[in-house]
């Protein structure tokens, strides 16, 4: 599962927890020196930067990449385009049809890929390792945010339907083998906006993003969350970002007592560092959400979660050099990246054999689990 639109984002019956919600933030401590593993980078596709990277089951990983623009026209002759690579082979462009970026994809091997996209028609393609064929969710009125496949015959995203000509509301949807079928949030939460999910079982699914309290104040969008427990979702109570804003952009959930979500502080004038505290993450631990920020005012924002060898890894975006840090159990502690160095910016990922990967924008590697070392 890999948004590609973490970047994208940043530029544009019902039950309620009944348990206390923890405003106040665990005081960040000065870094220690940054820890330094054993990446092993994988080649690079042909292309001038990576924007999202997902590794499959099989030793294969798809990458979307961007190629061309300029400073004083992005847009302008932008190549956008979707690689696979198996094993040792060399990076295969497998880019569905259109020109438009990918925006989120997933999948479970080299011959099941999903792709969608979102700016020329809400597309969805599926990849059976030799074609592509159109399957999306809603052609017209499901934009897909983030997805997940669990197996060939069970996928999940997490978007926005258009209910009305003038209303876009949170929704999700399954893919059994057979069918989509779309189902929008309860009324209760139609004021949110799904940016991330993570999907350990049909029964067991969070989304997360923010809600809009309708406002033009400084506080106007907090944190959301929502939890599937095969039946009907379930509003978490996380404590307010008042008197800023608050967007998440990362969920992972080990187990119902065990939920990350990443994300930063905002305000209207646009201001997204960690002035605050850092990178913004609240942890629930089974009864209590807790603010456990990954520390630095340098850091933006914090854009993804994995686990390997049974430890909590975040990727982040900062202004210096810490694009990744690793939980300790106690705080938080940065990790260089594939270049001996931290990075500016880290995307993580893990794959189904418990190896974790970084993509900082400009080199991709691999962390083996102890257990393939």
């Amino acid at each position: 599962m890999t948004k590609t639109g973490v970047r994208r984002l940043i530029g544009s019956a019902l039950t309620v927890l009944v348990a206390s919600a923890t405003a106040a933030a665990v005081s960040a401590a000065p870094a220690a020196a940054a820890v330094t593993v054993a990446w092993q980078k994988i080649d690079y596709p042909p292309a001038d930067e990576v924007w999202s990277f997902t590794p499959l089951a099989d030793s294969t990983y798809t990458a979307t990449t961007r190629s061309g623009g300029g400073p004083f026209c992005d847009p302008c002759n932008v190549t956008y385009q979707l690689w696979q690579k198996q094993g040792g082979q060399a990076w295969k462009d497998i880019s569905p049809p259109g020109k438009e970026i990918v925006d989120s994809t997933t999948g479970t091997a080299a011959d099941d890929v999903w792709a969608f996209k979102n700016d020329n028609g809400l597309m969805g393609y599926h990849w059976d390792g030799t074609a592509w064929t159109a399957n999306s969710p809603d052609t017209a009125r499901f934009y897909t945010k983030d997805s997940k496949a669990l197996s060939h015959d069970d996928v999940w995203a997490a978007g926005t339907y258009k209910a009305t000509t003038s209303q876009w509301v949170p929704a999700v949807a399954h893919f059994d083998g057979q069918g989509w079928n779309i189902a929008k949030l309860p009324d209760s939460m139609r004021t949110a906006t799904l940016n991330t999910m993570s999907v350990n079982a049909d029964d067991d699914i969070w989304v997360a993003g923010f809600k809009d309290k309708g406002t033009i104040t400084g506080d106007a969008y907090q944190p959301f969350a929502a939890h599937w427990n095969g039946t009907q979702w379930t509003e978490s109570a996380l404590p307010s970002s008042s008197p800023d804003s608050t967007l998440l952009y990362a969920v992972v959930a080990k187990s119902p007592n065990d939920v990350w979500l990443g994300g930063n502080l905002y305000n209207l004038q646009g201001d997204i560092k960690g002035v605050k505290t850092g990178g913004y993450v609240l942890h629930w631990d089974g009864s209590t959400w807790k603010r456990i920020d990954v520390p630095g005012k340098d850091i933006l924002w914090v854009s993804s979660f994995a686990y390997h060898d049974g430890r909590l890894w975040a990727g982040v975006v900062s202004n210096t050099s810490k694009g990744a840090a690793r939980w300790t159990g106690t705080s938080w502690e940065f990790v260089n990246g594939p270049n001996g160095t931290l990075s500016k910016e880290g995307q993580l990922s893990a794959s189904p054999d418990g190896s974790l990967y970084m993509n900082d924008y400009s080199t991709l590697a691999r962390l083996a689990p102890q257990s393939l070392r």
